[in-house]
């Protein structure tokens, strides 16, 4: 999970744990992200999922997503965006990044947990 804001990582890791109990990594910027990925990616049968806000300072969403598409595949690491901005042009701008969903918040468990499994099946 990856936010800027405190409260949303919170929000969203617990609803994470709360619908998949699983590991849940909280990171504040998407810097962070690209570096703990690096180091986690060596370990083999790497895999995962990154819930990530779009608006955030330095590095944003979508150029994490394409960081992350010049090493990762999206098969091995989907990328989800969580954000407010639903505009069309948003949308395509996720999908031109590499981004496999987006997310609406607010957010429900149910929509989370039917994402998520869009993603993996697709």
């Amino acid at each position: 999970v990856v936010d800027d804001n405190s409260i949303n990582r919170l929000l969203l890791s617990k609803m994470v744990h709360k619908v998949f109990h699983a590991k849940v990594f909280t990171l504040e910027s998407a810097q962070e992200l690209l570096e703990k990925v690096q180091v986690r990616s060596a370990r083999p049968g790497f895999r995962g999922i990154v819930l990530s806000d779009i608006h955030m300072p330095e590095v944003d969403g979508l150029q994490m997503t394409r960081e992350l598409r010049k090493n990762f595949a999206a098969s091995v690491l989907p990328v989800i965006a969580v954000t407010a901005d639903h505009t069309v042009q948003l949308q395509k701008s996720c999908c031109d990044a590499g981004v496999q969903a987006t997310i609406i918040k607010p957010i429900s468990c149910e929509y989370l947990l039917d994402t998520v499994r869009a993603v993996y099946l697709s």
